[in-house]
Formats: C-alpha cells, structure tokens, sequence
C-alpha cells in the first residue's frame, strides 16, 4: 500500500494519518524532508544549531524535541516498541480513544512543583521549553520574533532572572493570594473589595486604581485596551498607548 501523508497547514487545522487497511494495518507516513523544513511544524519555533529537527512516526512532519516529547507503541504500523510522535498525534489519537496507542509524555509534571498537569494545564517557557504550571511561570517577558516583532511571552522563574538571552523587559504577574492588600492606596482587600492586576507591571491593585485602560502593543490581544494601573498609564512607555479618560 502506498504511504499516506497528513494534511493541513496549521496546529488547528493539522490532520494526521487515520487510513487503516481491511487488515487493521495503517501504512506509515512519507517523512517530510529535513532540508525543506526551517521552523518546528507544531510551535513555528525556527531550527538551528540549538534547535533540532525529529520526525513524528505517526504523521512524518517535523518538529522540535519538545513537541515530540512523547512515545508510543503504534502495533497497526508495525511500532512494537515506543517511537517520538508529536503532541498533535497523541492528544488526537488517545482522545479517541485508538486502543492501539499506548504511551505518554515524559513532561506531564511542572517541572518545578511536579504537580500533575492536564493538557490544557501545561505551559511552555518560551525560553528553556520545559513544561510548568501558570503558577510556575507566572512571568512574562518582551521579546523579538522575526514574524511578529516585539511580542510577550510565558517564562518560568529560572529564565525570568537570565540577562544574557535578549529579553527587552520582564515582570511578575503577582499571585492573588500573598497580596493583602492595594499596590497604590494599599486598602485591605476582603470580599467587597476585589483584586485586579495591572496588565503592563503585574501588581495587584483595587478597581479603583486599576480604572485606566491602554493598549499595550506585543500582547495576544493587543487591539484590546488593557487595565493598568495610574503608574503605568502615566509611565510614556512606548509599547504603552493610554486610552481617552
């Protein structure tokens, strides 16, 4: 039987491999070709000396060594023993529930708190790649993308304190529960009186000093005024753009 290779261009719109013979066999993937393949197909990060290149056994498109990170036995392609698929192929076929995918990641814990993350639960360091929780990479940080510009990404604590990798600013998004009170007029906060962050510096503030919004460029939902705090707001940053009163 002739080798099948999925379609698709995109993390959404990516379809694997699911064509199964009368024997119950499914042909394995006509492999990408490594010299036509510049940027991880799942994570678009670019290839290079520090970045390489892996096959996913199930759909042969290429990615990086994170979103392979998995292993399986695929018995209906002759896989017996664990093979690298990617995080696509495996979340696509365990949830539905193929009897012949056995395996998991090895990065299902935060790495940090090893605490047991669900798909959703897991988040990337844009810098090292290692898995964590949002509590364990709660910093963010500016940083350029050839593609987009200057645009904000999720960092853990070890890389939020490196000074050599190119980050153009970067802050602590606080945690609720260590902050008792207003960042600016420093009220206890209590049932009635709720927390809100500043989306530009991370505190934690009262509604009434987080009223101001503005845009602040480099965010995923940067056409959308942001609340921020009166320091902020008044700062002249120039990725910062304040909104009429």
């Amino acid at each position: 039987a002739a080798a099948v290779q999925g379609s698709g261009s995109g993390p959404a719109g990516d379809s694997s491999p699911s064509v199964t013979g009368s024997s119950g066999k499914q042909p394995r993937p006509v492999w990408c070709k490594d010299a036509l393949s510049y940027h991880c197909s799942f994570c678009h990060r670019e290839f290079g000396q520090l970045v390489r290149k892996h096959h996913c056994r199930h759909c042969g498109k290429i990615f990086c060594d994170h979103c392979t990170r998995f292993r399986c036995r695929i018995p209906s392609m002759e896989y017996d023993e664990p093979v690298r698929v990617c995080e696509r192929c495996f979340t696509q076929n365990s949830q539905a529930g193929k009897k012949d995918w056995h395996g998991g990641s090895d990065a299902l814990n935060c790495k940090q708190c090893t605490k047991l993350l669900q798909e959703s639960q897991r988040i990337v360091c844009h810098s090292c790649r290692e898995v964590f929780c949002d509590r364990c990479a709660r910093w963010w940080a500016k940083v350029f993308d050839k593609y987009a510009g200057k645009i904000y990404v999720q960092i853990c604590e070890g890389c939020s304190e490196k000074r050599d990798v190119g980050y153009f600013r970067v802050f602590e998004w606080k945690l609720d529960g260590v902050v008792p009170d207003c960042s600016a007029c420093h009220k206890k906060f209590y049932a009635l009186l709720r927390r809100h962050h500043c989306r530009y510096c991370g505190e934690i503030f009262c509604n009434e000093c987080t009223q101001w919004r503005a845009v602040i460029t480099g965010l995923a939902t940067a056409q959308a005024p942001q609340r921020v705090c009166l320091r902020c707001r008044n700062s002249g940053y120039d990725d910062l753009e304040p909104c009429a009163s």
